[in-house]
């Protein structure tokens, strides 16, 4: 199962399809939207695209199961330490993007919730963002592009992630335990 995980987000799914197709995938994108869910997802799809070696996230080959399992060695999701992303994360990302890949085609560094990058750090992952290594593909997951650096932002491909339609929503939260009547409640 690929991209149609992300049926609740077609226009997404289709830009990402397209750009791939195209051969046209940039070094940095910034996923935004609500829904975290399915950024996270998209960027893991993403990541599998373009080290996987029929082009597309086929779910079965090695890099594909190894970035579904967390594992792949050129694939790195970074989520804030506390309350924020900070210096020493971002140098040790940086650092690692200038070196070459160990089992994939291309590096993929998804840094979740940048939003909570602190200034030293989002100053840092700008000189990245502004002289990309070959072969590497930043994501950077946020709700709002107000709360980053303009010129983090300026140097990112945007790709608009909407709210979840409320079947959706409710399908989610009977996935999590919730009884039908309460998901349609919440929904």
């Amino acid at each position: 199962m690929g991209w149609e995980k992300l049926k609740n987000q077609p226009a997404a799914s289709k830009l990402l399809q397209n750009y791939l197709a195209r051969g046209r995938v940039a070094h940095a994108y910034l996923f935004l939207g609500p829904d975290s869910d399915s950024k996270t997802e998209a960027a893991l799809l993403l990541a599998q695209a373009a080290n996987c070696a029929t082009g597309a996230p086929c779910g079965t080959c090695r890099s594909c199961n190894l970035i579904a399992a967390g594992r792949h060695p050129d694939v790195e999701v970074l989520t804030p330490q506390g309350r924020f992303l900070r210096l020493d994360q971002i140098r040790a990302l940086c650092r690692r993007a200038g070196t070459t890949t160990l089992v994939g085609r291309t590096k993929v560094y998804i840094l979740l919730e940048a939003e909570k990058l602190l200034p030293e750090a989002a100053n840092h992952l700008l000189k990245t963002l502004e002289e990309p290594p070959a072969d590497t593909i930043l994501i950077l997951v946020a709700e709002h592009k107000q709360a980053l650096l303009p010129t983090i932002v300026s140097r990112c491909q945007e790709i608009v992630f909407h709210p979840l339609p409320p079947a959706a929503v409710a399908e989610r939260l009977q996935a999590a335990g919730c009884s039908p009547e309460q998901a349609h409640l919440a929904a």
